[in-house]
């Protein structure tokens, strides 16, 4: 059986599987996403599409499962502003902080922030963080920003070599495959190959 990743290409599910359990010995604690996306081979959304959700992954390979999830105790607001601040800096620029960024990169489901906060705009607010004032992009502005950022990336554009060279104003992976279509199909209209 085999899943595949954003950029379109195919992972052997025991290739999968040996990648998380080795960046799980990588690192200090339960594997979170943010760990797996800095040291894993593969994207989170390749995880969780094989598996179902990041904690169904654990618990199949039998990885231990943090705390902070709902099986353990509930988040705090204070860890929950904490995680999105600390995002937020991360990234370098508040503005880019919108809830596709997050999916990829935070510490917890979108979901739980427009639980607990009624939107995901209000948890921005919460957070002190600007809200988001950018014009929705467009699938050709999409591919324009793979063109830009491909210029910049020695070798194969992955969505992680996009995403880590990407400018404040360019969308993020998960935007460009969501207005184009697939990551593969965003490449070949920039003509990158």
């Amino acid at each position: 059986m085999t899943t595949h990743t954003s950029n379109g290409q195919r992972v052997p599910t025991n290739d999968l599987i040996a990648d998380i359990k080795q960046t799980a010995d990588r690192v200090d604690g339960p594997l979170t996403k943010t760990e797996y996306r800095e040291h894993g081979e593969h994207t989170r959304k390749t995880v969780v599409n094989r598996f179902g959700s990041w904690n169904e992954m654990k618990h199949e390979l039998g990885l231990e499962i943090s705390s902070k999830t709902s099986e353990g105790p509930r988040l705090t607001t204070d860890e929950l502003l904490a995680d999105l601040r600390a995002t937020a800096e991360k990234a370098g620029s508040q503005h880019r902080v919108d809830n596709a960024y997050y999916h990829e990169v935070g510490s917890y489901s979108v979901s739980v922030y427009k639980d607990r906060f009624g939107s995901w705009t209000e948890a921005k607010q919460a957070a002190d963080l600007p809200p988001q004032h950018m014009i929705p992009i467009s699938a050709d502005g999409c591919v324009d920003s793979v063109r830009v950022v491909a210029e910049r990336v020695d070798g194969n554009l992955t969505c992680a070599a996009y995403d880590d060279h990407r400018r404040p104003i360019d969308p993020s992976s998960v935007t460009v495959i969501d207005r184009v279509g697939s990551w593969t199909e965003a490449k070949q209209q920039a003509g990158v190959e």
